[in-house]
């Protein structure tokens, strides 16, 4: 009798917490530290910028980006930035085109393209071991347009 009460104490414990998260997602009530502010902390991040370039949500990236509402080189627990999660993010059902919008997206708003993930790798050298070579050429023409120092001449959005 008394395995059966904890079992009931367990699963309504965990119906409570998975209210209180789910109503702190629907909320939008979790802050996300700057890169700087959590610098020596191990905490798994994903912003709301993360959370729409791995869905692919290209208009939600767009609106994301020009509101200016966080630091668009935010890394995650394993150094990701959104860049770098626009190379990686599985495109499913979704075309190569909606992936190549997004990082067009994101060069032209500012992202660092030589930030690396905790396993060494950039954005290009992710593009590239993934055969992407649409998107590594884009990054490569980012890398030498920023290089001659004429800004706004790669990747410009409308």
């Amino acid at each position: 009798m008394q395995h059966k009460f904890v079992n009931w104490m367990v699963i309504q414990m965990n119906r409570k917490l998975l209210f209180i998260i789910s109503l702190l997602l629907l909320t939008n009530t979790f802050v996300y530290p700057s890169a700087e502010e959590s610098k020596g902390f191990d905490m798994p991040r994903s912003t709301p910028l993360m959370q729409a370039v791995e869905k692919q949500q290209i208009s939600r990236v767009k609106a994301l980006v020009s509101s200016n509402s966080e630091d668009i080189d935010t890394q995650n627990s394993m150094g990701q930035t959104a860049l770098i999660l626009s190379v990686t993010a599985h495109s499913g059902n979704k075309a190569i085109h909606v992936k190549f919008g997004i990082v067009r997206r994101l060069l032209a708003s500012g992202a660092n393209i030589e930030l690396k993930d905790h396993f060494g790798n950039t954005a290009l050298s992710l593009a590239e071991k993934e055969g992407l070579e649409g998107i590594a050429v884009l990054i490569k023409e980012h890398i030498r347009i920023r290089k001659s120092r004429q800004p706004n001449q790669c990747c410009s959005v409308q």
